[in-house]
């Protein structure tokens, strides 16, 4: 019984952890977006800016417009980094929980081989091979957000 629940808990966080994977994946793409807007909004100003100067005819409502654009891009920058961070911090918090299930499962196992009375020629334990069980607790190093960037 225990088994089955640190298997579905174990399954519900690798859910989760794909999830935020992708919506970690998708702010990531929209802060670049963001940001290459910003780019070419401040190249666009400054280029209205040098046009204004040589010609003096530019108009400070030009400017100021070209201001408010980059302000807005500014602050919407700034709330795609806090989601971005936001998905970072919770997907940490899923791979934790993901880590303890499997520290959970583990110790449940050894418990059962120590405690059993059970013979362990082979390499079942009650119905589970004990191998594969063992290599879905494998840590896996491709799955880790720590190192990402």
């Amino acid at each position: 019984m225990a088994k089955e629940e640190a298997l579905s808990s174990r399954r519900t966080a690798m859910t989760e952890l794909d999830k935020l994977k992708k919506e970690l994946a998708s702010v990531t793409d929209q802060l670049c977006e963001a940001n290459h807007r910003l780019q070419q909004s401040s190249s666009n100003l400054s280029l209205l800016q040098s046009k204004a100067d040589l010609n003096g005819k530019s108009t400070s409502a030009e400017v100021q417009a070209l201001q408010s654009v980059i302000q807005a891009m500014t602050s919407h920058l700034e709330s795609l980094k806090r989601e971005l961070a936001d998905a970072k911090n919770e997907a940490w918090s899923a791979q934790s929980s993901l880590a303890n299930i499997r520290g959970s499962l583990r110790g449940l196992l050894e418990r059962h081989r120590m405690f059993s009375e059970l013979d362990y020629t082979s390499e079942a334990v009650g119905g589970v091979d004990s191998r594969e069980l063992e290599k879905l607790l494998a840590d896996r190093t491709e799955e880790s957000l720590m190192h990402s960037k």
